[in-house]
């Protein structure tokens, strides 16, 4: 196969799992490590993984926090010894599949010196998005920079990584709120990114009573969603895959977990924020003639950006 072939046959079949998922409660306790409804989460998220390797797909992506739901007040549910990433090893080499888990809290000590030279533990906490082969190996690893009122969660300083996966595709991976960044989508366009996966918890939960004055119905967020979306797949030349929470309309939930291509547009669309499973085949050759009409990656690296 030559080269122009090899770029010419990049295609990989996705399961897009728009997840519901049970949320920590005030009495959330732990059974083996576990919490309740993390072990219902777990047991749902197999079923999605049983039905999505039964019809061949080559890819599950589950959204942002699926496994733990938000634990801003339970940071105890914070992994502190990659339990979830290995469970999920565990479960690609079980189903011959590869899996993108969500997002996961993980916890971290860091030791520091006083002015004293005495030393100091501080407990980080960041959140993870990890790329799982069907061989149960890590391709690649990504912690959030770009972080939505921080809180308790920390930035990460180093470079995102682009990888490659079947068929020589180069995927790179971002977090929710990294779709308001084009910067965040520049750093993986200069590494040759064909495929940006994007796990999120995209709501109108917002601590803003400006916002939902002019929005109520929270339609210009979906549509804020949408533009962004397609904005940085253009922009990048890239295939942009968004993956979000499911829920009630009414608690907030939007969905919108949907694939796009330049030139083509939006592959598939989750109108309602209900919990679903869609499998897609992505042709990725598009990208090709994208990059010959629009050549923004030809010309990035001759212009200077402020």
């Amino acid at each position: 196969m030559t080269m122009e072939e090899a770029k010419k046959n990049k295609k990989i079949r996705v399961a897009i799992c728009q997840f519901e998922s049970h949320q920590p409660s005030p009495s959330s306790h732990k059974k083996r490590g576990w919490a309740e409804h993390e072990l219902k989460n777990l047991e749902k998220a197999k079923q999605f993984i049983a039905h999505a390797a039964d019809n061949r797909a080559d890819l599950i992506i589950f959204p942002e926090y699926f496994m733990t739901g938000l634990i801003d007040n339970d940071l105890h549910l914070a992994d502190k010894e990659f339990k979830w990433i290995k469970e999920f090893q565990n479960l690609a080499i079980r189903y011959k599949i590869d899996i993108l888990p969500g997002t996961i809290v993980e916890q971290e000590e860091e030791e520091g010196k006083l002015f004293n030279s005495s030393k100091k533990t501080h407990v980080r906490y960041y959140r993870s998005a990890s790329y799982v082969d069907k061989c149960g190996k890590i391709l690649g690893k990504y912690r959030k920079k770009n972080l939505w009122f921080a809180r308790y969660l920390a930035p990460c300083p180093n470079t995102n990584q682009v990888f490659e996966v079947l068929n020589g595709i180069r995927i790179g991976m971002l977090i929710c709120w990294d779709l308001a960044w084009p910067e965040a989508f520049r750093e993986l366009m200069k590494q040759d990114v064909d495929v940006i996966i994007i796990p999120s918890y995209w709501t109108l939960d917002v601590p803003s009573s400006k916002m939902n004055a002019h929005d109520p119905e929270g339609t210009q967020e979906s549509n804020l969603i949408n533009s962004l979306i397609s904005s940085r797949s253009l922009e990048t030349e890239s295939c942009v895959i968004f993956v979000n929470c499911a829920g009630r309309k009414e608690n907030g939930f939007l969905g919108r977990s949907t694939v796009n291509l330049p030139l083509k547009g939006n592959l598939l669309g989750f109108i309602e924020p209900d919990e679903q499973i869609q499998i897609i085949d992505i042709d990725l050759s598009v990208l090709q003639d994208v990059r010959e009409v629009y050549k923004i990656r030809h010309e990035f690296d001759s212009k200077s950006f402020a």
